[in-house]
């Protein structure tokens, strides 16, 4: 009952801001909108490729029956080049479904063209497994860690970055969010208690924490925020929005230690609570020593989950300077290493604060509950 009346505060609360914002303008008009348009296509036949020419460009012939749109179940005939500079070079079979982008030129004649392989079903036939199996496992929990993710992803899609885009500091927007997702979800799983407060308490702390050691340590290395494509593109955005790169990659940091630091903060609360009600003679110095010795076992495991995710981002062009032999010195001091470093160790940082933080805050609280 309490977890219920929980979400209907929540929901009362939020949905309506929400909402709002999600029916408000989130990008930039393109005036090509207008003229562009995408419709879901399936591979019928395919020609084989023709000769490579001096530039090592191919192309073939390929038949495409629409899917979806005004010319649902009509069949039209494609060109799928392939280059050898180009990395998104089509492979197509029979039985592929596409993204054909229907683009009109400057006499108005519609020109179609193969944008992409369709990804979608596939992705919601993985979305919909993930559900599932949250139900059939977690049943209650399972329905309540849904509505814990539909709030995180509505807070960050349709709140932070909106906002953002708006002109409003990201780093400030990802704190604020942050603080507003920890709240909701650790309510929702241990509803209104102590431990509760030492869990969002904690996780806040050392997210902050996280946050301001990134900041500091970004602007003394001189990141730029632009070691990835998408982030240059940024400098270059219509209607003079400007976004900082910098400030963009604080607070992607923010949000990708999130995760993590508040796994650590309900664990650790949730063990000093437990021990708490099973001895009820323990003192503030044994149960801090409980909630330290739990924090010590997964502090391990999750610093390697951190470490290992923003490691895996970065693997190519590790692979890269490696097969090329380039010197370790090099290596290190590009701006993408040296981002993903202080992406992980930041968030391990924070991490490793909010051990002792939210023991100190849970046995403080435990220990007054008695009294």
């Amino acid at each position: 009952m309490k977890n219920k009346l929980l979400i209907l505060i929540f929901v009362l609360v939020f949905i309506f801001p929400i909402k709002s914002l999600a029916t408000s303008t989130i990008g930039l008009k393109n005036d090509q909108d207008e003229y562009m348009h995408y419709e879901k296509a399936i591979v019928t036949k395919t020609s084989e490729f023709s000769k490579v020419d001096s530039f090592g460009n191919k192309e073939q012939t390929v038949k495409i029956k629409f899917l979806t749109g005004e010319n649902k179940d009509k069949t039209i005939e494609v060109t799928n080049s392939i280059s050898t500079q180009l990395n998104n070079n089509f492979d197509l079979k029979i039985g592929d479904k596409v993204l054909i982008l229907e683009n009109k030129d400057a006499y108005g004649k519609t020109i179609y063209s193969i944008s992409d392989h369709l990804r979608t079903d596939y992705l919601y036939i993985l979305a919909a497994t993930f559900i599932l199996l949250l139900l059939l496992i977690g049943r209650k929990m399972g329905v309540l860690s849904i509505v814990s993710l539909l709030f995180t992803l509505g807070i960050i899609i349709f709140g932070a970055i909106p906002m953002i885009i708006k002109g409003h500091s990201p780093v400030t927007m990802a704190v604020l969010s942050s603080i507003l997702i920890s709240i909701f979800t650790i309510l929702i799983v241990a509803g209104f208690s102590k431990k509760s407060l030492c869990a969002i308490l904690g996780t806040c702390l050392g997210t902050i924490l996280a946050a301001l050691i990134a900041y500091f340590v970004g602007n003394k290395l001189h990141l730029t925020g632009l070691s990835m494509d998408e982030s240059q593109m940024l400098l270059y955005l219509p209607n003079n929005l400007t976004l900082d790169p910098k400030e963009l990659l604080f607070a992607g940091i923010i949000w990708g230690s999130l995760g993590a630091v508040m796994d650590v903060g309900m664990s650790i609360s949730s063990a000093i609570y437990e021990v708490s009600i099973t001895n009820k003679n323990l003192s503030f110095k044994e149960l801090l020593n409980s909630g330290m010795n739990v924090g010590k076992d997964i502090m391990s495991t999750m610093s390697n989950t951190l470490i290992l995710a923003y490691l895996g981002s970065a693997l190519p062009l590790i692979l890269l300077m490696m097969i090329f032999n380039q010197s370790n010195y090099k290596i290190i001091n590009l701006d993408v290493i040296a981002t993903e470093i202080v992406r992980s160790l930041s968030g391990s940082i924070g991490l490793l604060f909010t051990i002792p933080l939210t023991s100190l805050l849970a046995s403080y609280f435990m220990q007054q509950n008695k009294k």
